[in-house]
């Protein structure tokens, strides 16, 4: 049985910064100290190679952790604090997929320390990506710098330029071809992977050291099928199994509003494309989407896909919770309504993360919020040429009061 989590002992996550996590859901996480300061839970950064990482005092001491039923505080606020909410976390998928490799957690020393490297990766080669999200930002997305103004945002996040850590990093390759031979998993986000110079070196690394039994694993928002020489299927071809998880939320042109650059026709075109190599769609649950998202599902259902929600957190002007009452209201009608007849055509998987993405939306009351979402909405619609009541006109009514 695996004590805590299996990931530390198999997995290694660097992000677009360049900073070692835990996993990518513990990106975000920073804890207060006792002078008001924040600090994240790194554990090194692109100037050290990968393996001398993996075998630091902080990698050890997060085993240690675990096995002796310590939670560490970034684990806590991303997978037990939802698992005791009744809801499947990150680390429950692992651990149950990685079950059975339990027996390594055994082969620990008494420092935490793992004689085997790595098998499962999960580097980010920077935030180049053909989006504007407008739940991301240009921290996230270079092609943020192609509005005509970035009124919306800070000038230290302005002045950000792109970043990639990692694709001409040669220590970082050096240490790859150590293990090389090792790799089983290999999880590709963004940015944008399939636009991402470093993901078809990785595959290119892959290919001419001989290791093709890999999984290659894609979070994508399935705009491309070809870049520049490079064809998808055709590489994909060569390994052992490939598995997409495609990004989209909201039904229509509402998705397109919210993740500027998105064309319903060519995701709906790509989706036959890839269709044997999707596992799950991952949906984000916004004040963008979550109106239209019984559109959205049963248009999925009828592609003969599953999906799974995850609730925005941040910015918290977009999450659900900013809803005033009658528009959650509304929303609940319309799921109450989308479930009556859509119960015997969805996986308990589905109807558990609907109701979560709705208990979400009831849990707290932040329309004080709602200032922030216009200011945020109106400059961006300047810059693009949109209107959100004409996209989203079920909420013009209060919105336009705000």
């Amino acid at each position: 049985m695996i004590k805590g989590c299996i990931l530390p002992w198999i997995h290694m996550f660097g992000n677009l910064h360049g900073d070692y996590k835990l996993c990518c859901h513990t990106d975000n996480f920073k804890e207060t100290q006792p002078d008001g300061s924040f600090i994240g839970a790194n554990y090194g950064n692109a100037q050290q190679n990968p393996l001398s990482v993996w075998h630091n005092s902080g990698y050890n001491k997060v085993r240690k952790d675990f096995l002796n039923d310590v939670i560490p505080p970034q684990c806590e606020h991303v997978c037990y604090q939802i698992e005791r909410n009744g809801q499947s976390s990150h680390r429950t998928r692992v651990n149950t997929k990685y079950e059975h490799l339990a027996w390594i957690q055994n082969k620990t020393s008494p420092d935490g320390e793992v004689k085997h490297p790595p098998i499962y990766l999960d580097f980010r080669f920077g935030n180049t990506c053909n989006f504007r999200c407008r739940m991301c930002g240009p921290e996230i997305s270079t092609s943020w710098f192609k509005e005509k103004h970035l009124a919306a945002f800070t000038s230290k996040e302005q002045k950000r330029p792109g970043v990639d850590p990692w694709t001409h990093n040669e220590d970082f390759w050096k240490d790859m071809k150590k293990i090389v031979k090792y790799i089983q998993v290999i999880y590709f986000a963004g940015g944008e992977p399939f636009v991402q110079d470093g993901h078809y070196k990785m595959l290119k690394f892959l290919l001419d050291n001989g290791n093709t039994n890999v999984e290659l694993q894609y979070n994508s928002n399935l705009s491309y099928r070809k870049y520049k020489d490079y064809d998808l299927l055709d590489i994909w071809g060569k390994f052992k199994t490939v598995n997409l998880w495609p990004s989209a939320e909201g039904y229509k042109e509402q998705c397109e509003y919210s993740r500027k650059g998105f064309s319903w026709d060519t995701f709906e075109e790509n989706v036959k494309v890839f269709r044997e190599k999707i596992v799950c769609v991952s949906v984000t649950s916004s004040i963008y989407s979550i109106g239209s998202g019984p559109e959205f599902f049963k248009w999925l259902k009828k592609q003969g896909l599953t999906f799974h929600i995850t609730n925005l957190i941040s910015p918290e002007f977009m999450s659900t919770k900013v809803l005033p009452s009658q528009a959650k209201q509304w929303v609940a009608a319309k799921y109450k309504t989308f479930l009556s007849n859509a119960r015997h055509y969805m996986g308990p998987n589905e109807l558990g993360t609907i109701f979560d993405s709705l208990r979400h939306m009831n849990a707290r009351d932040d329309s004080h919020l709602l200032p922030q979402l216009k200011s945020f909405n109106d400059k961006l619609d300047a810059s693009r040429n949109e209107d959100f009541t004409q996209v989203f006109p079920e909420y013009a009514e209060w919105y336009q009061k705000i």
